[in-house]
């Protein structure tokens, strides 16, 4: 079974406070507060698929075996976050871990799947491709009656960035899956046109392999002079404030 032996609103109750992540299972006690309202529902159960899909109602289940390596690497990530956060209890009998505590196939491919894309990530930073993730992120807050700002440490500046991103496995099976139906109902979505910046085509029956980038924007911090393409200083924010009203959202 994939749920531990206890239910949600029990483990609100009791101590420990136990949720399950790829098989392995943890006590969350001392975060119990981050727990109230939607994500109780992960508590005594391993909800691995919701922890990638954001469902908290369908997805509450160790079924991740149609997950690609992408999803697989996230459920890892989520593992390793509550490795290093909580205290292990234990192993729980399901998707990841047979009857016996041993790995089952899922939970072989799940790592190796982690490993590789982990050292795969470290050679990108290493050779400068991965500058996304290398930026850093500005603070933010709102306030009533001011609204939103960013802000950076002192000797960096918030600059908007925009940047295109590939869809993610989970986006492109909804965006896969959207073609199929408007197909079969005959509404024809995508028309047999174009995706822009990539040149795919939408309305090849759910099967195209590759799909436009999205554009997306953040706000990161940078020396005064810095710059790359999509960058620019927030509108009404000279270049050397280290504090922005976002007026542009």
């Amino acid at each position: 079974s994939s749920s531990i032996d206890t239910d949600a609103s029990s483990a609100a109750k009791a101590s420990p406070i136990l949720l399950a992540i790829g098989g392995q299972v943890y006590d969350i006690a001392k975060g119990s507060r981050k727990y109230a309202g939607s994500y109780e529902a992960f508590l005594g159960r391993d909800a691995s698929r919701a922890f990638v899909t954001g469902d908290f109602k369908s997805d509450l289940t160790d079924e991740v075996s149609d997950f690609e390596d992408e999803e697989l690497f996230k459920v890892q990530e989520w593992q390793a976050f509550y490795d290093s956060k909580y205290n292990y209890r234990g192993r729980l009998i399901g998707a990841f871990f047979d009857a016996q505590g041993k790995p089952t196939a899922l939970r072989k491919r799940a790592v190796a799947v982690f490993e590789r894309l982990k050292k795969s990530n470290g050679k990108e930073m290493e050779g400068g491709k991965g500058e996304q993730e290398a930026d850093v992120r500005c603070s933010s807050r709102w306030q009533q009656g001011i609204g939103a700002e960013v802000s950076c440490d002192k000797g960096l500046f918030p600059r908007r960035l925009e940047y295109y991103e590939k869809l993610s496995a989970q986006e492109r099976r909804i965006v896969a899956s959207a073609v199929r139906q408007s197909e079969g109902s005959g509404s024809g979505v995508g028309g047999g046109g174009r995706g822009e910046g990539d040149g795919g085509d939408l309305s090849n029956g759910g099967r195209r392999k590759s799909f436009a980038p999205v554009l997306k924007t953040k706000c990161i911090c940078v020396e005064k002079n810095t710059w790359r393409e999509g960058l620019d200083a927030y509108p009404g924010c000279l270049r050397n404030e280290t504090t922005c009203r976002i007026t542009d959202a």
